[in-house]
């Protein structure tokens, strides 16, 4: 009886091994759950981005990769630390620079050739306890150091001018497109700012751009620069009534923002602005498209800064742009945002809504100044030695270490 039961064992195995294979064969589906396929790998770049990025923290300095790479304690690195700390961890850095070598001839990077931080520079027991932050983004691939092609842009070697590079539609479309990564929004940053409080992105994505507020008379030189644009430097349009001393319908009761020292911008905005109102000497729109333009800036003019042609085209475009609080939020340059408050009547009560609605908390000191979240003109404000450099190395320690 035993060996019948293990020959009938046997032949029923056998048979269910047999059903299996037909199944198969025949291709009929089961409900038991098929694997996904692994996802094929990702090809790896050192210091490329791999990972996507929320947004890119812009610096565009021929003098990073020529000069300011050959020193880890160089005061640039813990500057550039307060963004990596303050922004998320989704964020990455573009730097635009120069190889060292470019200017003399003797480089032998080419246009567009990724510059590698050296072993000795990231290994560097300094510049990991000064840029601990800046550290990290370096080593997860997060950081891109890019030989800019300055003859593309027309730029002269060892001195750029940001109106022939961020007035340009190609830059804008060229320079942020990357096999794994698109980044709308920017983050431009010179070697003269600082962040000392947290960023969040997702507060400040629904404007356009956001910089430091300008003066209240910047209304009439934004609103007569519109209208030249849109005349070529001839009669005004009647669409806007003349300005006057006291009032300006361009940006009436709001003041001026824009100071692109320290700036958040859309590329997607920046692209609209130029394409309606090119520069005919820094655009780079064919020819025939400046001139069927209702709004161009024509030769031999090349326009203002960039980021006041910004900020008329924006306004005037009406596009979404911060208060005048709002920016003194995000940034300043001389001065608290106390001022700005005085300047626009903002009650101490909405000075602390304000704060919650980006995320920051309110600041209960006995004189009332807050703290913004980024400083431009880091250098001017050391120098001018005003009680404004006390309150800020009080409340930002990085301005503390540069000094």
């Amino acid at each position: 009886m035993g060996k019948f039961r293990q020959a009938l064992a046997i032949l029923t195995t056998c048979t269910l091994a047999l059903f299996i294979v037909f199944m198969a064969r025949i291709n009929i589906k089961t409900s038991m759950p098929v694997p996904n396929p692994p996802l094929p790998a990702i090809k790896k770049y050192t210091n490329i981005p791999v990972p996507y990025c929320t947004h890119t923290i812009l610096v565009a300095d021929p003098r990073v990769g020529s000069t300011f790479l050959d020193d880890p304690l160089q005061k640039f690195w813990p500057i550039l630390n307060s963004f990596a700390e303050h922004t998320d961890s989704h964020s990455c850095i573009l730097i635009h620079t120069l190889a060292s070598g470019v200017c003399d001839g003797t480089s032998k990077s080419l246009p567009n050739d990724e510059i590698r931080f050296p072993p000795s520079f990231i290994n560097n027991p300094d510049f990991k306890s000064n840029a601990p932050h800046l550290h990290q983004l370096i080593i997860t691939s997060r950081v891109r150091m890019i030989n800019l092609d300055y003859e593309k842009y027309g730029l002269r070697c060892a001195n750029w001018n940001p109106l022939r590079v961020w007035m340009r539609v190609d830059y804008w479309n060229d320079e942020f497109v990357h096999e794994h990564y698109t980044a709308n929004w920017v983050l431009t940053v010179q070697t003269d700012t600082v962040m000392c409080r947290k960023f969040d992105l997702s507060k400040w994505q629904k404007f356009a751009f956001v910089g430091g507020i300008w003066p209240k008379r910047h209304c009439h030189l934004m609103e007569n620069m519109w209208r030249n644009w849109h005349t070529n430097f001839g009669e005004v349009p009647a669409f806007f009534p003349p300005a006057t001393a006291t009032s300006s319908a361009f940006c009436p009761e709001r003041g001026l923002v824009g100071n692109g020292g320290l700036s958040f911008r859309s590329r997607e905005h920046m692209i609209r602005a130029i394409k309606y109102c090119p520069s005919e000497k820094f655009s780079s729109l064919p020819q025939q498209a400046v001139l069927e333009s209702s709004c161009a800036i024509r030769k031999p003019r090349g326009g203002p800064n960039e980021d006041m042609y910004y900020a008329a085209l924006m306004a005037g475009l009406k596009f979404n742009m911060p208060t005048p609080f709002e920016a003194a939020i995000f940034s300043s340059d001389t001065e608290t945002m106390k001022v700005t408050q005085a300047a626009f009547n903002v009650s101490e009560e909405e000075v602390k809504i304000h704060l919650e609605n980006f995320g920051l908390e309110y600041s209960s000191s006995d004189d009332g100044r807050q703290m913004p979240i980024g400083v431009h003109k880091i250098k001017t404000i050391i120098e001018g030695k005003s009680d404004y450099i006390d309150f800020i190395t009080t409340n930002c320690e990085v301005v503390t270490n540069l000094l």
